[in-house]
């Protein structure tokens, strides 16, 4: 008997097909159908712009329209599925997207998955992602940012950094933070201090006026902030760090520069010492590249044209603040610079080069066996003095010595006598002879007592003092310790108090004369000459006082005062209310045994920095090229001191260039640098043998 064939079941295959898709679309819907977070289900809809920031590499940037539009595609076609282990994870340096509706979307991303945090107003949720879908959004983002990001807003990072580096860091390139010269670090984190006020509360007053006194570990972790180890030991090396308290000490700035980051505009060069913040621009790296135009050089500044460009490079902190790594200078068609007239090309003076003199602050002190003298002061050690002798016609060094004070005293003369062959120093704590070999041959105490700070002379054989105490000006002889009155204060106040103070008295005229300023407070009412040699003197007399006559000047306006052997040289504004009375400068020069005074004009020019008095002349720089011309020229000329006043044009000029006189002989041999972006050095012109 034939077995009949068995028929499948049609609505049983088709309902466990059906089943299957059922079960199926579930799984799918349930766990890989995009799905919008809760706290932004209206995500499908949202049509606005979009804020993006990815750790260092991208600050809060807005995407244009067609990444916004790309970015929404992939969070909308994105699974956001719930998960606890997204609590976890670390979204501080990674992507954050920021929507118009207030939404916040925060993207991590570890090796095992990628997760994101979303925040809708008081809503938080926590929701894991395919990796692929984080990288979509990175690749989306960084497209539209391919080299960084590029500030449209300058004026805070020139409030928050610039401004101040602008003021301290613009010496010298370096290559990082431990490059930089500690006193430069000390100066910027002072001045950072100052503006953010965090200074103030280290203020103290003494006698000698306001200071900030900083201990040293807290001006150290604030000096981090911006060099990271930049800032080290080293800062222990400047003149700014007291051991005995171990503080840094700064003078106080003005009330109102506390807490004032009003350093006026980055665009505006002309009002920000010839600075101007061009571009600041973060890379992918988080590494910050700022440009700087320089505008101070010669030549350039009255077109509005830049000469160089500084480039700082600084890097992110964990902190959130910057931190300096490098700078690097380039020079922007510089001008040719020529030196014309006759003089000799020496280059340099040994080590020393223009570059060298702008942070040696170099001065002169005469002549001493025909060669010019100069010295300078250690900017990190203010005890340790250097003085130069060099070759009047060749400018090599005849020899070099270094005078070191006591800690924490400084000097604040120096003077040649080439007459006896000697120097003579003067410190905060006595004075010092040294013969031509720059040897000291007598080291002068002060007296125990008071004597006013930086109130003093010695006379040219070491035996004589002459200084000034609250109750007047007293001559003291150090063999036989003896000590007479020679003149009163001439005023005192209600109190009793001297107003009218002798100061800085000065041994002249072969010590037969002292001379000294009268003085309100810090203003020069005038000068007095003493003469020791008055025959109606009598020393063994307490009422008896040497004749004495006022030298006359214009009170309370004293610029500058050179004191010399036979003559003074002082120099003060002009008065002149005519509209170019501010190019000139008034002075007056006053012979001592004669008791003559003669007034003169000496052109301002703030483009030729330095002035040498010495034989009875001025050397100065004149500008002779006028405004906006293409070439910037100088003249070196000649002052003679005298009835005639005679101005001697040398014929010397330097084109395009910063001239800068540096010592004079009495031949009239001019020491002379100058400097420019294009060419640098130094020479010694020959005057003709009628001057001076």
């Amino acid at each position: 008997m034939q077995e009949k064939t068995k028929r499948p079941n049609k609505i049983q295959y088709w309902g466990k097909l059906f089943l299957l898709l059922v079960v199926g679309a579930g799984i799918y819907f349930a766990f890989f159908a995009p799905r919008p977070p809760a706290e932004f289900a209206d995500m499908a809809q949202y049509t606005g712009t979009i804020q993006v920031s990815h750790g260092n590499a991208i600050p809060q940037a807005e995407l244009p329209a067609d990444g916004s539009f790309a970015l929404m595609d992939i969070l909308t076609g994105a699974h956001f599925a719930a998960n606890s282990s997204a609590e976890k994870a670390d979204y501080t340096a990674n992507i954050q997207l920021r929507f118009t509706n207030g939404a916040v979307i925060s993207l991590a991303c570890d090796d095992k998955a990628a997760y994101s945090r979303v925040q809708q107003g008081e809503m938080v949720g926590y929701y894991k992602l395919k990796r692929s879908v984080y990288e979509e959004i990175r690749q989306v983002i960084y497209s539209c940012f391919p080299d960084g990001v590029k500030y449209t807003d300058l004026q805070r990072w020139w409030e928050e950094y610039f401004a101040v580096a602008c003021q301290t860091l613009m010496e010298e390139d370096f290559n990082s933070a431990r490059e930089i010269a500690p006193v430069s670090v000390a100066a910027y984190t002072f001045q950072q201090m100052v503006a953010d006020g965090s200074a103030q509360q280290y203020e103290v007053a003494t006698n000698w006026g306001r200071y900030c006194v900083i201990p040293y570990r807290k001006f150290l972790a604030e000096a981090q902030k911006y060099f990271a180890d930049g800032a080290n030991e080293t800062l222990k090396e400047t003149a700014y760090y007291l051991e005995q308290d171990k503080s840094m000490v700064f003078a106080a700035p003005e009330a109102e520069q506390y807490g004032n980051r009003e350093f006026g505009s980055c665009e505006d060069w002309q009002q920000t010492g010839g600075y101007r913040l061009a571009a600041v621009q973060r890379d992918l790296m988080g590494v910050l590249t700022a440009e700087v135009y320089d505008y101070n050089e010669l030549g350039f500044h009255d077109a509005g044209e830049h000469t160089r460009t500084h480039y700082f490079t600084l890097l992110h902190g964990s902190d959130g603040r910057y931190r300096f790594v490098s700078k690097h200078s380039q020079i922007i068609n510089p001008a040719d610079v020529s030196v014309e007239g006759y003089f000799l090309n020496i280059g340099r003076i040994g080590a020393i080069t223009p570059a060298i003199l702008e942070k040696l602050d170099i001065h002169p002190a005469g002549e001493l066996g025909g060669d010019m003298l100069l010295y300078y002061i250690s900017v990190a050690d203010p005890s340790v003095l250097t003085l130069i002798r060099v070759n009047s016609r060749t400018g090599g060094i005849v020899c070099e010595a270094q005078l070191t004070a006591e800690e924490g005293e400084g000097f604040w003369l120096v003077q040649a006598d080439a007459a006896r062959s000697q120097v003579k120093v003067l410190g905060d704590g006595g004075g010092w002879l040294l013969d031509e070999r720059l040897q000291v041959k007598a080291k002068v105490s002060l007296p125990n007592g008071e004597v006013q700070p930086r109130s003093f002379d010695i006379s040219s054989d070491g035996r004589l003092l002459c200084y000034t105490t609250s109750q007047g000006l007293y001559l003291y002889r150090a063999e036989e310790e003896s000590l007479l009155l020679a003149a009163q204060h001439p005023g005192l106040g209600e109190d009793g108090s001297p107003v009218n103070l002798l100061y800085a008295p000065r041994f002249v005229v072969g010590d037969s004369q002292i001379v000294a300023a009268n003085v309100d407070g810090e203003k020069v009412l005038y000068y007095t000459n003493i003469d020791l040699t008055d025959p109606a003197w009598e020393p063994e007399k307490e009422e008896s006082l040497p004749a004495s006559r006022t030298v006359g000047i214009y009170p309370e306006t004293v610029l500058d005062c050179y004191m010399g052997e036979e003559y003074m040289v002082v120099l003060y504004p002009n008065r002149d209310t005519a509209e170019d009375a501010s190019r000139y400068t008034v002075g007056s020069v006053h012979y001592f045994e004669e008791d003559v005074t003669l007034t003169f004009l000496l052109r301002n020019d703030e483009d030729a920095p330095g002035r040498v008095i010495y034989n009875d002349c001025i050397f100065y720089f004149e500008r002779t090229s006028p405004p906006g011309a293409e070439d910037t020229a100088f003249e070196l000329k000649i002052l003679e001191l005298g009835v005639n006043m005679n101005r001697i044009s040398t014929g010397l000029r330097v084109v395009n260039a910063v001239p800068k006189v540096l010592a004079a002989d009495g031949q009239g041999r001019v020491l002379f640098s100058f400097s420019s972006p294009s060419g640098s050095g130094m020479g010694i012109a020959n005057q003709p043998p009628d001057a001076c």
